[in-house]
């Protein structure tokens, strides 16, 4: 009968060097997705406003939705003026902002 060999148990056994990360893979090895919160988008919004007029422009939209890693951002931006834009000026106003924060939500865009 043969034993076990302790010393190739140990070194296959690989040490949790970080142990304040409990495991949330479910078992796949995979992190868990951590999606972009309510107040996270808002303050993007308020970032990415960079002439400071609290109206955000196709082409802020567009760094905001590249920022978050849209593959189509300019796209994202266009589709989200049609959907939110509801005055029609092309801009998102301060009270469309409540509006665009839950299209960027909807849309599941999660951190890299």
């Amino acid at each position: 009968m043969m034993g076990i060999d302790n010393d190739l148990v140990r070194s296959q056994i690989k040490p949790n060097d970080d142990h304040s990360k409990p495991d949330t893979s479910g078992g796949t090895g995979k992190a868990a997705t951590s999606y972009f919160t309510k107040a996270e988008i808002s303050s993007l919004l308020q970032r990415f406003d960079s002439n400071e007029d609290g109206d955000l422009s196709k082409e802020e939209l567009r760094n905001i939705f590249k920022s978050l890693g849209s593959s189509c951002a300019s796209l994202r931006a266009r589709l989200a003026l049609h959907s939110v834009d509801k005055n029609g000026d092309g801009y998102i106003n301060k009270e469309e902002r409540d509006k665009l924060i839950n299209y960027v939500l909807k849309r599941g865009y999660s951190h890299h």
